[in-house]
């Protein structure tokens, strides 16, 4: 198969509406930062109608190139389901792998492709060799999100 030639592109029905100017019922996603073990991962996002009485949290996990759109509006999705999304992010920043490398297009050339799946699975087995810290970052995920003000 040839890698994509453009991104993913969101539903417009899973497009939220930014906070600012969000009423009662609207969709909205915001940053949720989240510091754990020394380490801010920046990345991930929280969806959900606001207005809404509390609702359960479902944590979206990504896959193993690590949190992207298409993640965010699964959380969307969930949020116009009834529930309270968080996409999640479980990789931190390295040289090797940065955010900006997670979704290459086909006309960031060969080499980049290669970097990207080499640092997405070396990155995915660090989470993998790591159980316990991997369980303990979505236990801290999940009390942020009891915790947030959505």
């Amino acid at each position: 198969e040839t890698p994509p030639t453009q991104g993913w592109s969101t539903p417009k029905c899973l497009r939220p509406v930014p906070l600012e100017a969000a009423g009662d019922g609207d969709l909205v996603v915001e940053e949720f930062p989240l510091t754990y073990s020394g380490y801010t991962y920046p990345h991930s996002r929280i969806a959900y109608i606001k207005g809404r009485k509390p609702v359960p949290v479902v944590l979206v996990h990504h896959n193993y190139a690590g949190l992207k759109q298409f993640d965010i509006d699964q959380a969307c999705f969930l949020a116009r389901a009834g529930y309270v999304g968080l996409a999640v992010d479980c990789y931190r920043e390295k040289d090797t792998y940065t955010f900006t490398d997670r979704n290459p297009l086909e006309d960031d050339g060969e080499e980049a492709r290669e970097a990207h799946f080499k640092g997405a699975f070396e990155t995915m087995n660090d989470l993998l060799w790591n159980p316990e810290s991997w369980r303990d970052l979505m236990s801290a995920y999940l009390d942020a999100a009891f915790a947030y003000k959505a």
